[in-house]
This record gives C-alpha cells, sequence and structure tokens, in this order.
C-alpha cells in the first residue's frame, strides 16, 4: 500500500481541510459502518448539511426521505455518521446507534479550546423492496 503524500490527501479531503481530523472521524467510522452491517448490502448516506439560515424548514428531512428511498426501492439497509444536531431526525426515521465516536477537537490543529463533540454511527435495517 502506497503511503499518500500531504498533496494526496488534501486532494481527497479538499484543499484546507484538517487531514488527521477526517482520516480520524470518517475513515474510522466507515470501518465501524462496514462492521454494522454484517457482510450484507447496505446504503451509506454521506454528509447532510443545511445552512444556518435554511435550517428547520424541513429540507434536511425531504433530502433524507430520498435517499431512504433509494435505498428502500432496493431493500438496502442504510448506515450514516451523525453529528449531535442530525442525530434526532435520524432517530425519528428508524435509525438506531452503533457506535459512538468522542472527538478531542483540541487535539487537532485549528480545534485548541474548542473541546470535543460527538460523531455517531446509525444503522437502519431494511425496509421495502420490490
Amino acid at each position: 500500500m502506497k503511503i499518500k503524500t500531504q498533496e494526496e490527501l488534501e486532494e481527497i479531503w479538499g484543499k484546507g481541510s484538517n487531514v488527521q481530523l477526517c482520516e480520524d472521524v470518517f475513515v474510522r467510522g466507515d470501518e465501524y459502518m462496514f462492521r454494522a452491517c454484517e457482510g450484507e448490502k447496505w446504503l451509506k448516506l454521506n454528509i447532510l448539511v443545511i445552512h444556518p439560515s435554511y435550517q428547520r424548514r424541513g429540507i434536511g428531512t425531504l433530502l433524507l426521505e430520498q435517499g431512504l428511498k433509494l435505498a428502500d426501492e432496493k431493500s438496502l439497509q442504510v448506515v450514516l455518521g451523525a453529528s449531535p444536531w442530525g442525530i434526532g431526525l435520524y432517530r425519528k426515521y428508524g435509525f438506531v446507534d452503533v457506535h459512538c465516536m468522542d472527538i478531542q477537537l483540541d487535539r487537532y490543529e485549528g480545534g485548541e479550546g474548542m473541546g470535543s463533540t460527538r460523531h455517531v454511527i446509525m444503522r437502519r435495517p431494511p425496509r421495502g423492496g420490490k
């Protein structure tokens, strides 16, 4: 396996990203998602973010429902990584916590004084199908 350069990692995560934080949260999160699916097919919902000016208007719900519709048409389980702000919405749609990742933001460049946050890996069993 080839070790990636800082430039290659920034290309993956986006220029200016905190590469170490992205690797620690998203790569580890994907590993927990993979384990939670127990070898069955699954659909991963990637990052869902609504600009603060447009929150609390049902936009997040509509986007989530579109992703769930795709999964349900194929009877796939769904996995995602949730921030503290999205957990309630996901639970309302049948997601259960699989693994909680407490992230010490102070450990990362630019995170000094920010404390910690929680990233929760969640799973929803398959539904529907043709």
